[in-house]
């Protein structure tokens, strides 16, 4: 079975898989966001985990695996919108049901602490997975009217049409950090999280076709070298052919090391007997609009021109 483009007046799940967000300060965005899938023409269903709560997440790791199976099964769902991110989500891999996801499929969006789910679910069940906007911080969260044009009109075109996304117009300026040309199948998400992933079933690696590789990350500067020198060491790099990079908004810049360089000369530094290119500053990750970035889809990048074209639909 294959998943259907979304219609007017069309149902989105919403599910809290992570952190819980009722009495928190998220709870105004989540409502904002709420009626901004509204006015683009969908309605909604919340589940159960989106009013829950339990330590430091939105229900136990046995509800919040229940109310993503749930929103598969039920055949008035027609796409899946995580509502936050945070911490937790690797706790319910185990309790998916991939088996029946496998038989209902329908586009699964989310990103950050979601990077767990996006990979498995496209790994272990075919389903379309997208790496990007969520419904606290994206949706409803406070931007310009440009910023949301940009954001919003990117999701439902790849939620309603067959057509691709193409030539992703930047609303701010991408750096080049290696030039060149390279195509192939996305795979990605927040970089820590991707990484812990490596060596199990959850990894969503294209071992057998040339890849694209797209990553965000939060922390330290040194977790980025750690992490991009792990999957150098585990053979991943062997079959990329370009990476894009989005913006580093919440990093932390050790004080400790006097002379720590700018993240650009890190990366590069741990790339440079490779010969793809590399964009970083991209319109995607925390704190910012995003692009949503389909898994597995065929997608281009161009160092020089720094140009990232995403160049399949997930229909």
């Amino acid at each position: 079975m294959k998943s259907s483009i979304l219609k007017e007046n069309d149902i989105i799940g919403i599910v809290a898989p992570s952190v819980p967000f009722v009495g928190t300060d998220l709870e105004k965005n989540y409502k904002r966001g709420l009626k901004e899938i509204m006015k683009m023409g969908f309605r909604y269903k919340e589940g159960k985990t989106t009013h829950l709560k339990k330590w430091h997440l939105a229900g136990s790791d046995e509800e919040r695996a229940k109310d993503i199976n749930k929103m598969f099964s039920d055949s008035k769902i027609k796409a899946i919108i995580c509502a936050v991110g945070g911490t937790g989500a690797d706790r319910i891999l185990g309790k998916l049901d991939y088996a029946l996801i496998r038989k209902h499929p329908k586009p699964f969006m989310g990103m950050s602490d979601p990077t767990v789910l996006t990979s498995a679910l496209f790994q272990l069940s075919n389903t379309p997975t997208i790496y990007g906007p969520d419904v606290c911080f994206a949706f409803g969260g406070v931007k310009s009217k440009k910023q949301k044009k940009w954001e919003l009109s990117m999701i439902k075109q790849m939620l309603t049409s067959k057509k691709p996304l193409g030539k992703i117009e930047n609303l701010t300026k991408w750096k080049k950090i290696k030039g060149g040309f390279g195509k192939g199948y996305l795979v990605g998400g927040h970089l820590g999280l991707y990484n812990r992933l490596k060596g199990t079933k959850y990894f969503a690696d294209i071992k057998n076709k040339p890849k694209i590789l797209f990553w965000e990350t939060t922390g330290k500067y040194s977790n980025v070298d750690r992490d991009l020198q792990n999957l150098i060491q585990y053979g991943f790099f062997e079959n990329v052919k370009g990476m894009i990079i989005g913006k580093f908004n919440l990093m932390e810049k050790e004080n400790e090391y006097s002379k720590m360089p700018a993240i650009e000369k890190i990366i590069f530094g741990n790339f440079k007997k490779y010969k793809f290119p590399i964009i970083s500053a991209a319109d995607f990750g925390h704190c910012t609009p995003n692009i949503p970035i389909p898994y597995g889809k065929l997608a281009s990048v161009d160092g020089d021109k720094k140009e990232f074209r995403i160049l399949e639909g997930i229909f």
